[in-house]
């Protein structure tokens, strides 16, 4: 007897118009300010020269760590990256949480669960060094993650932390590469194997010194006005635009029980 051929097809009323498809949801990256945001470092496939911005005379350090509120629909710098102690509204979700309700928290056993706590960052000038190209102003930002635990790598900033503040018992630091006259050019060199989730980076140093004031000679007028202490990046968001992006993550309702709790 034949095999009869039978296909399932959908119901008409069903189908998805492929002309009106909704577009994938922009990930928020609010970590910087509005106007030094497209200043971000993206890194090519390939060799990326950089030279780190020496600490500036109003800065307390050439590299920020940044606390990170990350969401599933973009990030922002908690409120304690520009002062110890500061409280984010996520702060009083998570205590929320724990009272009355642990289960619906993210941890190993429900990655499904509500991400509240911070990722650690961390933030640095940089100047972009590409030959026939001209000298740009960057602000790196990146992972902070010192590996402990084993469960993963350390992130990028955190292996270029390790590689500037490099020692010998010896010789105490090996090389300084953020020093104003003496420090060289480093060179993040990104490679993505066939089949990899995320890209691989190699970091070294470069041979010859690289004096930040020659690289500044260099700059066009609207490049070097931009550079500031790192800490006058960030985009500071007040508690209602922390209450707004919160409510995009567990819901407007619960969102209203904790503002009550907190009365």
């Amino acid at each position: 007897m034949k095999k009869e051929n039978i296909i399932r097809f959908a119901n008409s009323k069903s189908v998805e118009d492929p002309w009106n498809r909704k577009s994938p949801q922009a990930f928020e990256d609010l970590v910087f300010r509005d106007d030094l945001k497209d200043r971000q470092l993206k890194l090519k496939d390939g060799p990326n020269w950089i030279r780190i911005i020496p600490t500036l005379a109003d800065s307390s350090h050439w590299m920020l760590p940044v606390s990170t509120i990350t969401m599933k629909h973009g990030r922002f710098a908690h409120p304690r990256t520009l002062g110890a102690g500061n409280q984010s509204v996520f702060d009083y979700a998570y205590r929320w949480y724990q009272k009355n309700s642990p289960q619906d928290l993210y941890n190993r056993g429900n990655p499904k669960g509500h991400r509240l706590l911070c990722d650690s960052l961390c933030a640095f000038w940089c100047l972009s060094v590409e030959e026939d190209q001209p000298v740009e102003a960057k602000l790196f930002l990146g992972s902070a993650f010192d590996g402990s635990g084993g469960r993963r790598p350390p992130g990028l900033g955190y292996r270029i932390w390790q590689m500037v503040t490099k020692t010998d018992p010896d010789v105490d630091v090996i090389a300084d590469p953020v020093d104003r006259d003496t420090g060289a050019l480093i060179c993040i060199e990104k490679t993505m194997s066939p089949g990899s989730r995320y890209p691989v980076y190699h970091l070294r140093v470069g041979r010859q010194a690289a004096p930040i004031q020659d690289l500044l000679d260099k700059m066009e007028g609207p490049e070097f006005d931009a550079i500031r202490p790192v800490e006058k990046t960030i985009r500071q968001l007040n508690e209602a635009e922390q209450w707004q992006h919160l409510a995009r993550v567990i819901g407007a309702d619960v969102v209203s029980k904790i503002r009550t709790s907190l009365v």
